[in-house]
C-alpha cells in the first residue's frame, strides 16, 4: 500500500457511514492505528511480501525471526525441532498502538503472542496481580495446556486482562495452527511407535519359530 493508496483507505473508512456514528474517541483509535502502521511499514504488507516468496525462503526468514522466540516455551521445545519450524512458519507479524485492550477476562483466548517490542500490562481480577511483559516475554500461555489436549476441548477461557502500555509489535501465533500441528506431530510419533512395537512383535515371532523349529530338530535326533 503506498501513501496515496492509504490516504484512499482511510478516507473510505471516514466514509463509511457507520463509522461516524462511532464515538470520538473509537474513531481517534482507528486514525492512530492507521499511522501507526504506515510509520512502522511505509504501506508494506509484511506478510504478503512474505507470501509471494519463496516457501521455503519464507520459512527460513521466520525461522530466524521467531524461533528464539518460540523456545521460551518449554512444551514447545519438547516436542523437537520439527514442531517448532511448523510453528515459526505459521507466525503472522501483528502492531497494536498504545492503551489496546487485546482481550479481557472471560475472553475466549484464541491466540499466543510474543512481543519483538514494546509493554503490555496483564491484569488479573480475581487477585489483583499486576504483571508486565517487554520485549522477548509472551502471553496466552492458557493454549499451551490446552493444544496437549486430545480430546479438542472448547478454547480456554483468559482469566486476565491484556492492554498495551505503548505501541507494540509481536508475532501472533493462532489457536488452530498451534493445534494442528500438535496434533501432527503426536500422530507422527504414535505411528512411528506402532510401526516399532509391529516390528518388535514380529522380530519375536520369529525368534520364537526359530527356536521351536530347532527344539524340534533336536527331538528328532
Amino acid at each position: 500500500m503506498k501513501l496515496e493508496e492509504m490516504r484512499l483507505a482511510t478516507r473510505e473508512i471516514k466514509q463509511w457511514k457507520p463509522f461516524k456514528k462511532l464515538p470520538r474517541k473509537l474513531r481517534r483509535k482507528v486514525n492512530e492505528h492507521q499511522q501507526y502502521t504506515w510509520h512502522h511499514t511505509r504501506g508494506v504488507n509484511v506478510e504478503k511480501q512474505l507470501q509471494n516468496l519463496p516457501k521455503e525462503l519464507t520459512k527460513d526468514i521466520k525461522r530466524e525471526l521467531c524461533l528464539t522466540l518460540l523456545k521460551k516455551v518449554k512444551s514447545f521445545c519438547s516436542k523437537g525441532e520439527k514442531l517448532l519450524d511448523a510453528l515459526c512458519f505459521c507466525v503472522r507479524p501483528v502492531l497494536f498502538i498504545e492503551h489496546s485492550h487485546l482481550i479481557e477476562t472471560g475472553d475466549r483466548v484464541n491466540e499466543m503472542l510474543f512481543i519483538v517490542e514494546g509493554k503490555l500490562q496483564v491484569s488479573s481480577s480475581s487477585s489483583n496481580e499486576i504483571v508486565h511483559l517487554k520485549d522477548g516475554d509472551f502471553c496466552g500461555e492458557e493454549l499451551v495446556e490446552w493444544v496437549q489436549d486430545s480430546n479438542s476441548p472448547p478454547l480456554p477461557v483468559s482469566s486476565r486482562s491484556i492492554q498495551t502500555l505503548t505501541k507494540v509489535e509481536a508475532f501472533a501465533l493462532q489457536a488452530r495452527d498451534m493445534k494442528r500441528n500438535w496434533d501432527a506431530i503426536r500422530n507422527q510419533a504414535a505411528a512411528r511407535l506402532s510401526s516399532a512395537w509391529r516390528r518388535s512383535k514380529r522380530a519375536r515371532e520369529v525368534s520364537r519359530t526359530t527356536i521351536d523349529i530347532h527344539v524340534s530338530m533336536v527331538h528328532v535326533k
